[in-house]
């Protein structure tokens, strides 16, 4: 047998030293319009920017009681079992499946986009019976069409449904759908990852059962932690299947304890992203701090300036039903003899800005807007406006100015937000009363608005056992 290598050849290096620069990489500053990620606000660059400390530091998981609380509000929900998933929203949508989905479990899709199709193929993968159904692009789906679906696929354990389908643009209407899917013995999973933080999520009041979003769409975080929440009968789902769990880091009974959910001392589970929990738990500082019903309507009265604004410069909006587009990401047909990509990378040159083409099977049909938390504000919809029509010129859609247009102040251009221009603390956004609604039962989110921080026991699931 050969001899071990002496520690001086074992120390000689094998590859190369790379010749990639190691200078310090500076990426440009741009304001994202697009379906997310969203600008995050200074204080929650600050907040990102902490020290680090342990996974288990007293200080971080103080911090995660706080996220905790707070994304109860978001969800208007008090279900305890109420974390954050590390990972994007792909992960929190992959958290769900797997606490709900066992193999061979028939589970119903609605799917009218993209995260429709992404809910399916990931029941699949989970061993579920998925049994689909669609919708035409740009439409969603009525209390009866689930009703009659229910009805034709007996035994349906779940139902998934996509609140806000961004690649679309559609907003699913959902009261009613929870009592119908329980009638049926099935729990109603929800997708909320472009609304949680924007529109209305009643959780409680729509009897949810499974619901998830992403921190770094309404609620212009960074990417991870998802926000995540369950109520007593998914948890009951949850723990009968918990032998047939393939995946330890998207088991949600340890991450469960991990985030302290029963109220007893954090067990490890993995190592969280410390930085993005202190980044989360001050993007929803700025949500409490505002209140959801001003937080709602900011995005629904600058959604229908948006829609106003884009059908003056001729352009025709994707989902033709003004009560069924999304506020967060509007989205536009491209005209015939435009290239989407002309547009976007136009803008992207010139104004520092992007807005986003297609998404799955709405690839270069239409552009989507984003209108999401910290973005939310009339000087960017000014701007998005302003730049969508110079671009609009510019590839020959609309017929050339008279006069060529000033180029854009140099605030709006690039993204150099301050507290003093992005007033986030204490007051509302500028132009939105704390007591005006969005009418879209704005009136609820008071019931369960935190006072900082709320007792463990005011928030635990009604008839819930206490922990």
């Amino acid at each position: 047998m050969a001899p071990l290598a002496t520690s001086a050849t074992a120390a000689a290096t094998r590859v190369e030293r790379p010749s990639i620069s190691t200078t310090p990489l500076a990426l440009p500053n741009l304001l994202l319009m697009s379906p997310g990620p969203s600008s995050p606000h200074p204080r929650v660059l600050a907040a990102a920017g902490s020290p680090l400390v342990g996974h288990m530091h007293p200080a971080l998981l103080s911090a995660m009681d706080d996220v905790r609380e707070w994304l109860k509000y978001v969800f208007q929900t008090r279900n305890r079992f109420t974390l954050g998933v590390s990972g994007s929203g792909h992960a929190a949508m992959e958290a769900a499946v797997n606490a709900v989905v066992a193999p061979g479990d028939v589970a119903l899709v609605a799917i009218n986009g993209m995260w429709g199709e992404r809910m399916a193929l990931l029941a699949r993968r989970h061993g579920g019976d998925v049994r689909t159904i669609q919708a035409p692009l740009g439409e969603v789906f009525s209390l009866d069409d689930f009703a009659r679906a229910l009805e034709a696929n007996p035994g349906v354990a779940s139902v998934f449904v996509v609140h806000g389908e961004s690649s679309t643009g559609t907003l699913q209407p959902l009261e009613g759908l929870g009592d119908l899917c329980h009638k049926h013995g099935a729990l109603l999973v929800v997708d909320a990852i472009c609304t949680a933080g924007g529109v209305p999520v009643l959780m409680d009041e729509w009897d949810i059962d499974v619901c998830y979003s992403g921190s770094q769409k309404c609620l212009s975080s960074l990417v991870s932690p998802s926000p995540f929440t369950m109520n007593e009968r998914a948890r009951e789902k949850l723990k009968s299947k918990a032998h047939q769990i393939q995946t330890y880091y998207f088991d949600m009974n340890v991450a469960g304890a991990f985030w302290a959910v029963d109220g007893k001392p954090n067990v490890y589970h993995h190592t969280s992203i410390g930085s993005n929990i202190m980044a989360l738990r001050e993007a929803l500082a700025l949500v409490v701090d505002e209140g959801l019903e001003s937080v709602w309507h900011r995005h629904r009265s600058l959604a229908d300036k948006l829609h106003a604004g884009i059908e003056e410069l001729g352009l025709e909006l994707f989902v033709k039903d003004p009560s069924l587009r999304l506020p967060t990401v509007t989205t536009i047909k491209v005209p015939e003899g435009v290239h989407w990509a002309q547009v976007t990378s136009y803008l992207m040159e010139k104004y520092n800005l992007e807005i986003a083409g297609g998404l799955g099977p709405t690839v270069g049909m239409v552009w989507r807007i984003g209108i999401m938390g910290n973005n939310a504000r009339d000087a960017n919809i000014a701007l998005v406006l302003r730049a969508l029509k110079d671009a609009l010129h510019h590839v020959g859609f609309l017929p050339p100015p008279a006069h060529a247009a000033a180029p854009p102040p140099a605030h709006l251009v690039t993204v150099a937000p301050t507290e003093a221009n992005y007033p986030c603390s204490a007051a509302p956004y500028p132009g939105v009363a704390a007591s005006q609604t969005s009418g879209d039962g704005a009136a609820a989110a008071e019931s369960v608005r935190p006072s900082k921080p709320i007792a463990a026991s005011a928030t635990a699931d009604p008839g819930a056992s206490a922990p």
